[in-house]
């Protein structure tokens, strides 16, 4: 590939990363770009570039597709470096750095269940352009929506979930090289979203601040393990009857494994999946440390997604994926149901006794 792009291809993922200057992001650049590989997308990309900076994002990511076959869609991610991280110290955006160093450190070979594509970076920059198509059709990606809605998720995908992920915490990497996640960072991070939950919801902002204090030293001294950090529909499948595979580690730290099972029972609709994926999860780690751990980390993903549902942060990502009309009834069902389930984990929390 020429015109200031190199062409990685694996079984599964095309990486197509652009040496640009990461100094001048601009709509007509991202425009260009996409005009010279023949892609376009239906995307405001001059408001979605102002958003992402106003929101101190590090990654901004859309969809465009092909401009004479657009069933060949693609996920377009840049990351714009001269944003400064004001957000967060801790999970955000570590960048596409993460990811190539994550890939760096594992053999793909060895760790082909799990990880694909394979190890890639740009030889010049650590924060490559990059376009990703997902072309295997032997993987099985569950709906982007599955998890917001009450359609039943198939209970098989419970005991690959934990195994596979088992297999990534129990990873040996370098720890020097990736970001530890304190209860300091969640206890910034939260301190973040409050101010856009619902004020009828003061009890959430008042009550999670303590219980995340409460339990800092048990946090702290168990967050060990290599984390994926991001698990959402698009950014997890499942090849065969037996493996879990992962994509996009650019948010890999050191935290603890209940950060990674706590993105699978984040829609209260799914009783019968939520209660049965923590069954069997409790069978492999029944220890109350690790009770508290998932719950905690439970709640900060559903706090994660109300404030930032609440705020707005998350409409363009979700709306290109399921679209305006039903993202806004997605929004509203679940804005009414995340609050009584936090103070439900909250209380569950508060029944341990050590």
């Amino acid at each position: 590939m020429q015109a200031g792009g190199r062409r990685f291809e694996s079984g599964t993922v095309h990486f197509i990363t652009f040496h640009t200057s990461m100094s001048c992001h601009t709509a007509r650049r991202i425009q260009n770009i996409l005009q010279r590989y023949h892609l376009q997308t239906d995307v405001d990309l001059i408001y979605l570039v102002e958003k992402t900076k106003q929101d101190s994002e590090n990654n901004l990511r859309f969809f465009c597709y092909q401009q004479d076959d657009p069933s060949q869609q693609y996920f377009f991610k840049l990351q714009l470096s001269d944003v400064k991280q004001q957000k967060l110290k801790s999970r955000r955006q570590f960048g596409l750095k993460n990811e190539i160093v994550f890939y760096r450190q594992n053999n793909q070979s060895k760790f082909k269940k799990l990880i694909t594509p394979t190890y890639f970076h740009s030889r010049i920059q650590s924060s490559p352009w990059l376009i990703i198509h997902k072309i295997d059709n032997k993987l099985s990606f569950l709906r982007p929506d599955i998890f917001f809605s009450n359609q039943k998720i198939p209970p098989k995908y419970i005991p690959i979930i934990i195994d596979s992920l088992t297999e990534l915490h129990q990873m040996k990497i370098d720890p020097v090289l990736f970001h530890r996640q304190r209860m300091s960072d969640i206890i910034y991070w939260f301190s973040f979203l409050s101010p856009s939950i619902p004020t009828k919801w003061a009890i959430i902002t008042k009550t999670v601040p303590k219980i995340l204090h409460k339990y800092q030293k048990i946090w702290n001294s168990n967050c060990q393990f290599l984390t994926h950090s991001d698990l959402v529909p698009d950014t997890f499948a499942f090849s065969g009857s037996s493996s879990l595979v992962l994509f996009d580690f650019e948010k890999v730290q050191i935290s603890h494994p209940a950060f990674d099972y706590s993105s699978f029972v984040i829609n209260p609709q799914q009783k019968i999946w939520n209660k049965n994926f923590t069954s069997q999860l409790l069978q492999k780690f029944p220890s109350k440390d690790f009770i508290i751990l998932l719950y905690i980390s439970w709640i900060m993903r559903l706090c994660h997604l109300l404030a930032n549902f609440s705020s707005g942060r998350l409409d363009h990502v979700y709306i290109p994926i399921i679209g305006r009309q039903k993202y806004i009834a997605v929004k509203n069902t679940y804005m009414s149901l995340w609050p009584p389930e936090i103070i439900r984990l909250l209380n569950e929390i508060k029944k341990i006794k050590l």
